[in-house]
C-alpha cells in the first residue's frame, strides 16, 4: 500500500515542474547558456509555490529559446550564397558606362539572340514598374496608384503603394535598404522561332550530369509561355501565363534547375521557348543562376 502511495506521488510530482526541468534540458544545444538566460528562482528554495516554480521555469525555457534561434541564425549568415552567374542581373549597368562596346539597347553583359529569325528587343525599367515593389512612404500621394486594378499602371514615376512601411508581396521591407536595380522588359517577335537575351558562360565547364539551379521574378505582359536554358531554345524549364497569374500582381517566382552540358555551350540565358507561336512580352526581375557540381569554375574573382 505504502508502495502504491509512493508510485502515486511520483507521477503527480512529473506532471509539474519536473516536466519542465525535463523540457528544458532536452532542448536542442545549438547554443552556451548564458546566465542571462537562466533565471535565479529555485524550485527547491524553501517558501517557493508552485506557481512561483512554473513561472520561473517557463521563463527560463523563454529565454533559452530565443538564445537559440538568435545563435542559429548567425551561424546561418555564415554561410555564403553561390555567386550569380548572371552579371549586371540588377540590369542598371549601360554598355557604355564602362567604355565597353555597345550592344543591342546598351544594356552591359546581355547579348539578344534570335534563332529562325524572330525579333527581340529589350529595356531595363524602373523597379516599381507594375508594383513589382512600391513606394516606401507613410502617406498614399496623388503621384501613387493605391488600387488593386491600378498595379499594372504603376512606373517610376508613378509608383504604386502598397500601404505604410510596406513595398508588397516580393520585398515587404525594400525601403530599408533602398536598393538599386532595374526590371528587364524583353519582347519577342510572334512565330515558331525562339528569342533571348543570354551571357556567355565560358568561365564554367559542364558535363550532362552537373547542374545550373535558377530562380527569377516574371510578369506576362503579351504572351503564352517563357523558359531558360543553356542552348538557344529556352525550353529546358518553362513557365506559363496561367501560372504567374496565379501569383500576386502576377510577378511568379520562376524557379529550379536543369542539366548542363558536355559541350558547355556559351549560350545561357531566357526568353521564349522554341514551338510557341504567340508574341512575347515579360518582366524579368532579380535572375539568380549558379552551377551546382559544375566540372571546373573560375574563381569569382576571375
Amino acid at each position: 500500500m505504502n508502495l502504491l502511495r509512493t508510485q502515486v506521488k511520483t507521477k503527480t510530482m512529473l506532471r509539474g515542474p519536473s516536466l519542465l526541468l525535463i523540457a528544458t534540458l532536452m532542448i536542442p544545444c545549438l547554443f552556451s547558456f548564458s546566465a542571462k538566460a537562466i533565471d535565479p528562482v529555485s524550485c527547491d528554495q524553501p517558501g517557493t509555490s508552485l506557481k512561483q516554480c512554473l513561472t520561473s521555469l517557463q521563463r527560463t525555457i523563454n529565454a533559452l529559446v530565443v538564445e537559440n534561434t538568435v545563435l542559429t541564425n548567425r551561424l546561418n549568415d555564415k554561410v555564403p550564397s553561390l555567386p550569380n552567374i548572371w552579371k549586371n542581373s540588377k540590369f542598371n549597368v549601360l554598355a557604355d558606362s564602362t567604355g565597353t562596346p555597345s550592344t543591342t539597347n546598351n544594356l552591359k553583359d546581355w547579348v539578344p539572340y534570335t534563332y529562325g529569325g524572330a525579333i527581340v528587343t529589350y529595356e531595363p525599367v524602373s523597379k516599381y514598374t507594375s508594383g513589382f515593389v512600391g513606394i516606401y512612404d507613410e502617406k498614399t500621394s496623388p503621384s501613387y496608384y493605391d488600387r488593386a486594378d491600378t498595379v499594372h499602371l504603376a512606373t517610376g514615376k508613378n509608383p504604386f503603394w502598397y500601404g505604410r512601411w510596406n513595398t508588397g508581396s516580393r520585398i515587404s521591407r525594400e525601403g530599408w535598404h533602398n536598393s538599386s536595380f532595374d526590371i528587364l522588359k524583353l519582347h519577342v517577335s510572334a512565330g515558331l522561332n525562339a528569342g533571348r537575351i543570354n551571357q556567355s558562360t565560358s568561365k564554367t565547364i559542364h558535363s550532362p550530369i552537373s547542374k545550373y539551379v535558377f530562380s527569377m521574378y516574371v510578369k506576362f505582359l503579351k504572351g503564352d509561355s517563357f523558359g531558360v536554358s543553356q542552348d538557344v531554345l529556352n525550353n529546358a524549364a518553362t513557365i506559363t501565363r496561367t501560372e504567374c497569374d496565379k501569383s500576386p500582381q502576377g510577378w511568379c517566382l520562376f524557379k529550379g534547375e536543369f542539366y548542363g552540358s558536355s559541350s558547355d555551350n556559351v549560350y545561357l540565358g531566357f526568353g521564349k521557348p522554341l514551338g510557341d507561336t504567340s508574341e512575347l512580352e515579360v518582366l524579368v526581375a532579380l535572375p539568380y543562376i549558379y552551377s551546382n557540381g559544375a566540372l571546373w569554375a573560375a574563381h569569382p574573382g576571375e
